[in-house]
């Protein structure tokens, strides 16, 4: 696979100035030095369509003064059968590694000024900074990690790594952290170090590398049949130098898609509301279980506080009036916003059945979960702090 030329950010910024899914972010590192970040946001079906360079915006670093280059990550590449045609570019009858698919951060090193910074697609960000605090205090057996990335920015080359370890967890639970070397890349060219040629820069610096299965496979339909049915792991990364793809294990895939659903509390609580909790339970890690177990009994103690609350409104604010004269109570009093629920309580509806389907209602938006906050004494991302 060829790579774009890019010395200079003007190298890409024609190719992305109308592809809203692609950020140009101007920060400024710790040491007040500005950069540029060029990574996308979501993917769209023009993100990485058309032309070239936009594989490339995937956390590409510019510097904020020259606006030279100074880090180039992994380019984009995909899952197997998400693109078609990719897998097109895997040859098998040439020599190919299967690599374990690792569920952490990519860290990429820059120089940026005068100073090394472990930055993520983002830039230089929270969990980079854990990695440089892990590497200056912690136990690396003698990886001499800072060294290593000084040497080979200095040369022209991104060293590109995978974070993983227990303050880092995506999916997969890691009991110790490491920095473990995927990749090496030309930062102009954009070409991929040889397997072999990044074991032997590797291996002079004492740098864990991410070693392949000794494992071989005729066809992609035969890595795919052995990676799906995998436990406890993310999938493989098949790798020739030409190009790579990704095909994750079915479990991975399932669990992954379950903890998007708790990204927004919106989404928890129409789970909650649904009554579908014990079903995104049953794949969850059990952190995340506990905190999706302890987020539901809240709501539901809050159903039920509303429902105690309404019936009470109904038995002291009913008796001897007509419906005409209910309706203007509930309409202009504090209750006004379960007017919904009041009327369908006097026509005899079950109140806990009414409630639910009611809150329901407002997970359509964070915004409109707010609008109930008084009422819903729960907050998803409290309960994840605390079981975080």
């Amino acid at each position: 696979m060829n790579f774009e030329h890019i010395e200079h950010i003007n190298d890409i910024l024609p190719y992305i100035k109308d592809e809203k899914s692609i950020l140009v972010m101007n920060k400024v590192a710790p040491n007040g030095h500005p950069y540029t970040v060029i990574d996308y946001v979501v993917v769209t079906e023009s993100t990485f369509g058309g032309d070239g360079p936009r594989l490339e915006c995937r956390g590409i670093a510019f510097d904020g003064i020259s606006g030279k280059i100074i880090r180039r990550p992994l380019h984009k590449f995909f899952n197997y059968g998400e693109k078609l045609g990719v897998h097109q570019f895997i040859d098998l009858s040439r020599r190919h590694f299967l690599l374990p698919k690792l569920d952490g951060s990519m860290i990429a090193p820059m120089i940026v000024g005068d100073m090394l910074y472990w930055g993520t697609r983002a830039g230089v960000t929270d969990i980079g900074e854990r990695v440089r605090e892990w590497l200056t205090y912690g136990e690396t057996n003698q990886a001499d990690y800072i060294g290593f990335a000084v040497e080979m920015i200095a040369i022209g080359y991104t060293p590109i790594f995978e974070y993983i370890g227990p303050d880092n967890r995506i999916v997969l639970r890691y009991e110790k952290r490491n920095l473990i070397l995927t990749q090496m890349r030309d930062m102009i060219s954009g070409a991929y170090l040889t397997y072999d040629q990044m074991c032997y820069f590797a291996d002079r610096y004492s740098i864990p590398v991410n070693r392949p299965l000794e494992a071989s496979h005729a066809s992609m339909d035969s890595i795919v049949e052995y990676v799906k049915p995998l436990q406890g792991e993310e999938g493989l990364v098949v790798w020739t130098n030409y190009d790579f793809i990704k095909i994750k294990a079915d479990e991975y895939l399932k669990i992954h898609r379950a903890k998007d659903t708790l990204q927004f509390e919106k989404n928890v609580l129409k789970v909650v509301l649904s009554g579908q909790e014990d079903d995104l339970i049953a794949v969850l890690p059990p952190d995340d279980a506990r905190a999706v177990r302890a987020y539901a009994d809240a709501v539901n103690r809050s159903i039920l506080g509303i429902s105690l609350q309404l019936q009470l409104w109904v038995d002291l604010h009913t008796k001897g009036k007509s419906r005409k004269d209910i309706a203007m109570e509930i309409l202009g009093g504090g209750m006004k916003i379960f007017s919904p629920v009041l009327f369908k309580m006097l026509d005899g509806k079950d109140p806990m059945i009414t409630i639910t389907d009611y809150l329901l209602t407002f997970t359509s938006s964070e915004n409109k979960v707010e609008q109930i906050r008084n009422y819903i004494t729960a907050k998803w991302h409290s309960i994840i702090l605390e079981e975080a």
